[in-house]
């Protein structure tokens, strides 16, 4: 999402299996997509919300009931640019297991 912080709002959606690829959980972890929801997406987004300047939801993305994706959305309207600010950004890419 913060390759998109210079436009006012960015948005991705993603597939739930390519979401738990990402984030390294396994499908057995949280079967219930309320589990998944409330331990993997809410704790992080809120403590997200709470100690940074972007402001990160998400919604689900459904095929009929069955939740088979998330469109997250980060508010970056008062977000000051790296130049403005003099900080860098730096993004790492943690290995797989």
């Amino acid at each position: 999402m913060l390759q998109y912080r210079r436009t006012s709002q960015a948005s991705c959606s993603i597939h739930v299996e390519n979401l738990r690829e990402l984030l390294h959980v396994e499908a057995s972890q949280y079967p219930l997509m309320a589990e998944f929801k409330r331990r993997v997406l809410d704790a992080p987004i809120r403590e997200i919300n709470k100690r940074t300047q972007y402001r990160l939801r998400y919604e689900p993305t459904k095929m009929g009931r069955k939740i088979t994706g998330f469109t997250f959305t980060m508010d970056c309207s008062d977000v000051a640019t790296d130049t403005a600010s003099g900080m860098t950004t730096v993004l790492e890419r943690i290995a797989s297991k």
